[in-house]
């Protein structure tokens, strides 16, 4: 599927989560974010993930028009499911502003490892059933999550290796790709920046912090993503995860700064 820029496209649509088995009710959990969209002017429709996950259908309310550029703001989802979301808009007529393609990249850490590994921690991909033979501390989660059930998963040996996997299983969603064991690196002062048609935005950010965002943001081929910053101990600003912005987490951000934003971006698309 090609990719597409706002620019092509005057009407933007956020699909948000409804409640599960109650299509028509909005997950309360994104009440503030649909308030937020519509009073920047943005078009709203509830989005059935139960339909696409189980059914592999794609229920929007209120519809979306003819040709609509469509943007999700809701739960994650596997590439695969992604990948159907994409299929079924393109039967109804409607684009994603995200490709397939540019989700998985984004979402998964191997997907953006390789254009960004003298910007962040230096990463071993290993399947679970491999053995362990590194040396040194790592950070280990699959491609896109941690688990810190049992505390942070620092893993220094094969037990800690073991244990951290069976943590992983025990508490965690099916594990996604491979393991990634992250080289230990002490951080702090974490910021999100949310990336949209190649600007990265922050919120009360250090300047650091922002060149580092900034550098990231001409580096991925991506229209709307994010990335978290944090500060080493030695002072320098490190990557210290990208995500699909449509599945990303607000942190610090408020509701209305965000679609303030995008609304923004659509209305330069307009001109």
């Amino acid at each position: 599927m090609p990719a597409v820029h706002l620019e092509e496209s005057p009407m933007l649509r956020i699909l948000f989560p409804s409640v599960p088995y109650f299509p028509n009710e909005l997950e309360p959990m994104f009440e503030r974010q649909w308030e937020a969209a519509e009073a920047a002017g943005l078009l709203c429709s509830r989005f059935d993930d139960e339909a696409l996950r189980k059914e592999e259908r794609l229920a929007v309310r209120p519809p979306a028009a003819h040709d609509e550029l469509l943007l999700l703001r809701g739960w994650m989802l596997t590439p695969a499911d992604y990948e159907c979301l994409a299929e079924r808009a393109d039967g109804r007529g409607w684009r994603l502003l995200t490709t397939p393609g540019q989700y998985r990249r984004c979402h998964w850490l191997s997907g953006w490892y390789e254009q960004l590994r003298d910007l962040t921690a230096r990463t071993h991909f290993q399947s679970p059933d491999a053995e362990y033979t590194l040396q040194g501390a790592y950070f280990m989660k699959d491609e896109v999550k941690s688990c810190s059930a049992r505390g942070v998963p620092r893993v220094e040996s094969a037990a800690d290796f073991a244990r951290c996997l069976e943590t992983m299983r025990e508490f965690g969603a099916p594990l996604q790709g491979q393991l990634c064991l992250r080289e230990w690196e002490q951080l702090q002062e974490e910021h999100r920046f949310f990336v949209i048609d190649g600007g990265a935005h922050g919120f009360k950010a250090p300047a650091a912090a922002q060149q580092l965002a900034d550098e990231v943001a001409r580096r991925i081929d991506a229209p709307f993503f994010t990335v978290d910053v944090a500060r080493r101990s030695d002072g320098a600003y490190r990557v210290v995860e990208l995500g699909d912005g449509q599945v990303s987490d607000l942190k610090e951000w408020e509701p209305a700064a965000l679609y303030r934003l995008l609304s923004a971006a659509q209305t330069e698309a307009e001109a």
